[in-house]
């Protein structure tokens, strides 16, 4: 099969988004590494090692292959996610933190099956959609209900409401370009919102994060108080910022700056 040319452009971006995130993680984590530490880099070296020496490569492996190989193994990409969302909640390989269980520990290995389920998703839904022809409208909507509503049910259980959303709202996105009628989409709409309220009233740090998101000024000293010291910083910069490594924040304000960096 003939080669294509890699798509210079998207590499291009996709490298400049990688420094710029380094640079900016070197910035805010400097304090943090040195307490914690001793050395002011060690988050920064940490993302350089999992993030480009080990990712850098496995890009360039996984870009080798044909993208039709991706349609064959959908399924079976789909339903490894699906189990490895469940094997969260089980005891001894999972861990808690922040009240949440969204990690699995595999040795020296800790990752979030929630963000492998971003990327099956897409894959599943897009090998699916190829050829929506094929089933009726019907049919083809009530299977995205299905797929979404584990995905989803489980992501929401860990509890990770707002993984969820980015999730249903990709699959919302890849069903419209595959050519869905608009009363599915604005089903899909309805039924968004509709979770979105149930959420908040079953999930009480959900409701939390909404009132905060219309008031960041309720209870700046406790449930409001990451919002605002981060509406602190992006204010104490003003338009151009205060310059880089200049930040006054990451001294300890912003106290959980850093807990989703570490892979």
């Amino acid at each position: 099969m003939k080669q294509h040319q890699p798509d210079y452009i998207l590499i291009g971006i996709t490298a400049i988004i990688v420094v710029f995130g380094l640079v900016m993680l070197s910035s805010a984590s400097m304090v943090k590494s040195q307490e914690t530490y001793g050395q002011p880099y060690y988050y920064l070296k940490h993302q350089l090692l999992y993030a480009v020496l080990l990712a850098a490569p496995l890009a360039f492996a996984l870009s080798k292959i044909n993208y039709k190989f991706w349609k064959k193994i959908a399924f079976p990409i789909f339903i490894a996610t699906v189990l490895l969302l469940i094997a969260v909640f089980l005891p001894g390989i999972s861990f808690k933190a922040g009240g949440a269980t969204r990690w699995l520990r595999l040795g020296p290995l800790q990752f979030q099956p929630s963000e492998l389920a971003k990327l099956a998703v897409i894959i599943y839904l897009a090998a699916l959609y190829e050829n929506r022809q094929k089933k009726s409208d019907k049919e083809n909507f009530l299977t995205l209900i299905i797929s979404l509503g584990i995905i989803a049910g489980l992501i929401v259980l860990q509890p990770n409401i707002g993984t969820a959303g980015v999730i249903c709202l990709t699959a919302a996105v890849i069903y419209f370009a595959a050519g869905a009628p608009l009363w599915q989409m604005a089903t899909l709409v309805l039924l968004g919102l509709g979770g979105l309220f149930s959420f908040i009233n079953i999930f009480s740090h959900a409701a939390n994060r909404f009132q905060i998101f219309l008031h960041p000024e309720f209870d700046p000293q406790g449930i409001g108080y990451q919002i605002n010291q981060a509406l602190l910083a992006i204010g104490s910069g003003g338009f151009f910022g205060r310059g880089l490594g200049q930040s006054l924040q990451k001294f300890n304000y912003l106290p959980l700056l850093l807990k989703n960096w570490v892979l």
